[in-house]
């Protein structure tokens, strides 16, 4: 009976449980020392404004980024709690107040207008009802998301449910909704398949937080477009007269597959577009709680081979678009690092424009 009550919540007593109980601490042991050095690429962040540029971003990892003119703001996901490794593999997940409160303060976030849900894993949907109610913001997310939300007893008249063919309007913003496919190659991603079905309450289980379809962005302020398209998978033709200045590409999973899936997934995304300026996202371990002393860490195999996908997205860099990284929570004149002049975009990469030198 000791030996019994010793097991984590959520595992049974039985020895098929009891030997994935002990490959799970292996393979968590084996893992923590084969991250990739994000060092070489903090080199590459884009440098930090003092915050009164026209339209400023914030980065909080994964695929949360803030966009604001000063006055509005839009966020997407706003995925705080980052639980570890230890916690969502043996029991059940919920939001964690303390670290949303202390990564909503660490980027200056009070209030928002809108809160882009791309779509219901927990990476990109555990907080996003809490998020929403602190600041005030709709949640615009799929039915999937919205069940979370009403879990959370979030109200049904702040909650916009998106099929992927929306414009949303909130002044000064103007937000095209596109439909795009989720990544594939994470362990055990079919049982994270399908919606999320009515009642849903946390703590939950993280296979529990169901895709229940993706979703890219299109931000428009004053003419210039950001695209936050947060899942490394495309569909031919999705963005096929659409143009971007600016892409936030998700790039998890990216490292385990062949050269030609990465170069057609930057055709699609990035030439299609037209974007000067490219800036990876997802791709870092949000198993580890965000630290504003510390940088992000790339996320490891299984899961991830960064070092692979940044050998084969470095070479599709030109002098005509940049890639770069964001800082963790620190604000980024967008604009000017697009290489955006006064008088309207340029035609090519402008000199004093960040390069596509990233290592």
């Amino acid at each position: 009976m000791g030996r019994r009550n010793s097991i984590p919540p959520g595992l049974y007593a039985n020895g098929t449980q009891m030997r994935r109980f002990i490959l799970i601490l292996f393979a968590l042991g084996s893992v923590s020392a084969c991250h990739a050095s994000y060092e070489p690429y903090a080199k590459c962040e884009l440098p930090v404004s003092d915050g009164k540029a026209p339209l400023t971003a914030r980065f909080f990892g994964v695929s949360t980024i803030l966009l604001s003119d000063g006055q509005t703001a839009v966020m997407t996901d706003g995925f705080f709690s980052r639980p570890p490794a230890s916690q969502f593999l043996i029991s059940k997940i919920a939001p964690d107040p303390t670290r949303i409160d202390k990564a909503l303060a660490a980027g200056g976030v009070d209030n928002l207008a809108a809160l882009l849900v791309a779509h219901s894993h927990y990476d990109h949907a555990l907080d996003s009802a809490r998020v929403a109610w602190k600041t005030g913001a709709l949640l615009v997310g799929s039915e999937s998301t919205a069940i979370i939300a009403r879990g959370e007893e979030f109200p049904e008249s702040r909650i916009i449910v998106i099929r992927g063919d929306e414009t949303i309007v909130l002044q000064p913003f103007t937000i095209a909704v596109f439909e795009s496919p989720h990544s594939t190659g994470t362990p055990g991603e079919h049982k994270r398949q399908g919606t999320i079905k009515a009642p849903f309450h946390s703590p939950a289980h993280y296979d529990d937080y169901k895709e229940g379809g993706s979703y890219s962005f299109l931000i428009e302020l004053g003419g210039f477009r950001t695209l936050v398209h947060a899942s490394a998978n495309f569909r031919k033709g999705m963005y096929d007269g659409v143009r971007a200045d600016v892409v936030f590409l998700g790039i998890g999973t990216l490292g385990k597959k062949p050269d030609r899936f990465v170069k057609d997934y930057w055709d699609e995304v990035v030439g299609k577009t037209q974007a000067r300026l490219v800036i990876p996202v997802h791709w870092d371990d949000f198993s580890i709680a965000l630290d504003e002393k510390k940088p992000l860490r790339p996320a490891s195999l299984p899961i991830e081979d960064f070092r692979m996908a940044m050998k084969m997205l470095r070479p599709l860099s030109t002098d005509k678009v940049a890639m770069r990284f964001m800082p963790l929570f620190q604000p980024v004149d967008l604009m000017a690092a697009a290489g955006l002049p006064a008088d309207g975009p340029p035609s090519v990469l402008p000199s004093n424009a960040p390069t596509s030198s990233c290592p």
